[in-house]
């Protein structure tokens, strides 16, 4: 729309130019003629002079000499000629050419007497003539000043017009020149917002506009990069930009001249292949890409990658998408769009849906697990499992409604109810057993979590040293974490690693994170009885760093006695209690 107003508003100045200078090509021919008119005038004039010069010569000699007869007679009709070349254009003729017409007889008559020697005659005559003469003479004055005003006043207007096209032409162009900058601009920022700031790749909104304007149905492949958060987190977000950077130049140097390789966000990349033949070649070349290690901050990282491949569909980009969750969700790397894949998308998406009501509605109830001291098999403390009443399904467990929550982000929602209502529950309960809570890694990441957990413990009245707060390993990651763990024990609140042995980095998050308890995952607890030797090593570890154990699924009495035997004081597990509601626990509570 911009474009056509700047060709229009050119015309419009090109064509006020054109006019102008047509004006002003007029007003010089008019300023021409007037000024002609004005020296043919002034020329008769000089005529009409002469003709009195002549007139003296005659009058003072008594006679018409024949020199003087023949210039009289060549002088009046030239006169009378170029007065009526000027009367077809000229600007106030008639006078001159009436007086003139006055003029020529006189003198003729006058040079008539003289030729016969009428003295007398001559004489009376001669006043006539001098009167025509001064008639003459006046107006051709006055006609000549005209045309010289004439003359004056449209070479003044021809110059203030061309001074006018000089201006309108240097604004014209100044502003031409502006809007065609503006212009340039626009494409610049056009460009900018079709390209990725970081890799200088095209971004979303261009892989859109070539998917749409695709004639036959493009590959779309999205790339995603495993465990990316990792990398900024311990090499610090500089060398995270410098492997996307690399990423995005590895995967320009294997695809097609006429691929289409974009950075959609994140640690996402995308790539748009035309006319493809075989998807597992495309698909292997793409690996193919992440083959070498990258040399970032001093350590060399294998890259891996998830790959989701659509090349059917109204909605490329969301089957891809759905291509690429597959492949994350699975064992395999690669997954290539289906209809299934949409539907249960869709389902998830009922999930969700039910799920968010479900928290707005409290369908969720929380149950409690016993963890008990080995030695007395009593209860010391419960740990609080959420589930979800749902009005058609029953009780659901957490495994068919937590994964989707982590997965959507309403976890944090979620797990901040979970710990208001445990606390609530647990500030009530006779006795002093403690209140074990799961914290997710999304609540974990809130910044002001610390500070939520302070209010939730001032609002329910449950001492601090009360609550223990159990995180994954995949929760600890970074100094982030590290500080909110920091925030939390300084309000007293104690933390333990829940499923210690089933994340990365054990060892090192034992050293690096502030932690007061260990629970061991149930799949080294089954082997207790077998004495594990690993398990040995994992209690022997826990005991030397000062940690509290608690082994997990705990199902019979052998596993009791030989985790008793191995140093353990607490235990939880079906073979001391099943998850319950808290009224269902308050005799053992008591």
């Amino acid at each position: 729309m911009r474009g056509r107003t700047t060709v229009w508003t050119v015309c419009a100045v090109a064509l006020v130019a054109l006019a102008a200078t047509a004006g002003i090509t007029l007003l010089h021919r008019h300023a021409r003629e007037a000024r002609g008119r004005y020296e043919t005038l002034i020329e008769v004039q000089a005529s009409a002079n002469r003709l009195g010069t002549l007139e003296w010569e005659a009058e003072a000699r008594r006679n018409v000499p024949m020199g003087v007869a023949a210039e009289v007679d060549a002088t009046l009709p030239r006169m009378r000629e170029q007065l009526i070349g000027l009367l077809a254009d000229g600007e106030g003729i008639r006078a001159p050419l009436h007086a003139f017409d006055g003029y020529w007889p006189a003198v003729r008559r006058e040079y008539d007497f003289r030729r016969v020697r009428d003295t007398q005659s001559a004489e009376a005559q001669e006043l006539i003539v001098q009167a025509r003469y001064e008639d003459l003479r006046d107006a051709l004055r006055g006609a000549a000043g005209r045309n010289a005003r004439a003359a004056d006043r449209s070479e003044r207007l021809a110059w203030i017009g061309s001074a006018g096209v000089i201006l309108l032409s240097a604004l014209g162009l100044t502003w031409l020149l502006l809007a065609l900058e503006r212009a340039a601009r626009r494409r610049a920022l056009a460009e900018q917002l079709l390209r990725d700031r970081l890799t200088g790749l095209p971004n979303r909104a261009l892989v859109e506009q070539r998917v749409a304007a695709a004639g036959a149905p493009p590959t779309l492949a999205l790339i995603d990069l495993d465990d990316f958060k990792r990398v900024n987190d311990s090499l610090g977000h500089a060398a995270g930009d410098e492997l996307l950077t690399v990423m995005g130049e590895r995967l320009r140097n294997v695809v097609r001249g006429g691929d289409v390789v974009a950075r959609l966000g994140g640690d996402t990349f995308a790539v748009l292949a035309l006319g493809l033949e075989d998807r597992d070649a495309f698909v292997e070349r793409l690996f193919g890409a992440l083959a070498e290690p990258v040399a970032l901050g001093g350590k060399r990282l294998q890259l891996r990658a998830s790959v989701g491949v659509a090349d059917t569909g109204a909605d490329l980009l969301r089957n891809a998408d759905l291509a690429l969750n597959a492949a994350k969700a699975g064992s395999s790397r690669c997954a290539y769009f289906s209809e299934e894949m949409h539907v249960a998308a869709m389902a998830r998406l009922d999930r969700r849906e039910q799920l968010e009501r479900a928290i707005e509605r409290e369908e969720l109830v929380l149950h409690f697990q016993p963890i008990v001291s080995l030695d007395a098999g009593e209860p010391v403390g419960f740990e609080a499992l959420v589930r979800w009443q749902h009005p058609e399904r029953g009780l659901l467990s957490p495994a068919e409604f937590i994964p989707l929550a982590e997965e959507t982000g309403l976890i944090v929602p979620l797990g901040a109810w979970v710990l208001r209502d445990a606390c609530r529950q647990a500030a009530a309960w006779p006795g002093t057993p403690y209140l074990s809570v799961n914290i997710s890694s999304g609540q974990l990441e809130q910044p002001g979590f610390a500070d939520a957990v302070e209010a939730v413990l001032a609002e329910t009245g449950l001492p601090a040293n009360k609550l223990v707060l159990e995180v994954t390993e995949r929760s600890l990651v970074g100094a982030a974490e590290a500080e909110r763990l920091q925030a939390l024990r300084r309000l007293g609140v104690r933390l333990a690693i829940d499923d210690f042995g089933t994340g990365y980095s054990s060892l090192d998050y034992l050293r690096r994170f502030p932690m007061d308890v260990l629970k061991i995952d149930r799949s080294f607890t089954c082997d207790a009885a077998a004495g594990d030797p690993l398990l040995r090593a994992i209690v022997a570890m826990g005991q030397s760093l000062g940690l509290v154990l608690v082994p997990e699924g705990i199902e019979d009495a052998s596993q009791a006695d030989a985790l008793r035997e191995l140093g353990c004081r607490l235990g939880q597990g079906f073979h001391y209690g099943r998850p319950a509601p808290a009224g269902a626990l308050l005799p053992t509570v008591v």
